[in-house]
């Protein structure tokens, strides 16, 4: 994006509060060759085993420093470094072969980090410090079976998480940014990560989509919208930190499984277009936004509020 790179100090809390992220998809992987994650301002590889399952650790040999997703070698559910042959579980991270020692060196290992696979997606959870925000797992729905995949976007922004994910509950700016009717909260609940809210326009007639929106937000990183109305869709959102300055943002658009397959293809192609284009609709005010810590806000304006104190939990203060 065009503009001069922000300060670190834009927004007053960490650029990568804990949670589960999107860092790939699973196409993305054989079993033959790691890749290179770069996320969190830190490096990663990733490799699939010959059991099918993908793990993920830190990129760096702790022999000679070596980065394992640049000539490693996936053996089994291991990997090998390029470097000198030390080979690392993927599950365990520690060392299990020096093919020129005599004996293995006690306690070397490997950061590992958990994983999990959604929709297509590789999740990978992300804590600067889990003694101060302990990890929490995630119970996400099934989005194959009665559904259909039917595309994916990427952007790159230059923002923060919270402000992205803050964008959802805002329901006031979709009439100056989007064009669109002013929303109502229907329903907003908190379970620890988990959030939900139900919104629908204020006044339906004039709205192009006449049903009601339901969000879940499973941190800040993962969300899934709801389209419930004659037809009904969903958009996987993710939010994933790149490094101080940069945020990867993932949607994929499912709409349901229906026995017309034009007709899923069209809601598809229908959806992807009309949220993509929202979303591009805020790009410019969140690369050059401030952050105010206590903003002035009036009744209307949406349970932003709400969501700032929710969001404290994953930073670990």
């Amino acid at each position: 994006m065009s503009g001069e790179p922000i300060a670190t100090s834009r927004f007053p809390f960490s650029q990568f509060p804990s949670g589960w992220y999107c860092v790939a998809l699973v196409s993305d992987f054989d079993t033959e060759n790691p890749r290179r994650l770069q996320y969190f301002d830190q490096e990663f590889v990733a490799f699939k085993g010959d059991d099918g399952e993908i793990r993920i650790l830190d990129a760096f040999c702790p022999h000679l420093g070596a980065h394992l997703a640049v000539g490693g070698k996936v053996e089994g559910t291991s990997i090998r470094c390029p470097f000198h042959a030390w080979r690392f579980d993927g599950d365990s991270g520690i060392c299990n072969e020096i093919p020129y020692a005599k004996r293995l060196r006690e306690n070397v290992s490997i950061k590992t980090w958990p994983v999990k696979i959604w929709a297509g997606q590789v999740l990978m959870y992300f804590a600067e410090d889990e003694s101060k925000t302990p990890r929490w797992d995630v119970d996400l729905p099934d989005c194959e079976q009665d559904w259909v995949i039917h595309s994916r976007r990427e952007w790159q922004v230059r923002t923060h998480i919270q402000e992205i994910g803050e964008n959802g509950l805002d329901v006031a700016h979709v009439v100056a940014v989007h064009n669109s009717p002013m929303l109502v909260v229907l329903d907003f609940s908190t379970n620890g990560p988990v959030m939900t809210l139900s919104t629908q326009a204020k006044d339906i007639e004039e709205a192009e989509f006449k049903g009601e929106i339901k969000r879940t937000l499973w941190g800040m990183g993962l969300s899934m919208n709801e389209f419930v109305g004659d037809v009904e869709t969903r958009v996987i959102i993710t939010r994933t930190p790149i490094d101080h300055e940069q945020v990867e943002v993932r949607m994929a658009y499912i709409p349901r499984r229906y026995d017309d397959e034009n007709l899923t293809n069209l809601i598809g192609e229908a959806i992807a277009e009309r949220v993509a284009a929202e979303f591009e609709g805020d790009i410019a005010i969140w690369e050059n936004k401030a952050y105010i810590d206590s903003p002035v806000l009036c009744d209307g304006d949406g349970p932003i509020g709400k969501w700032r104190s929710w969001s404290k939990q994953f930073y670990g203060e």
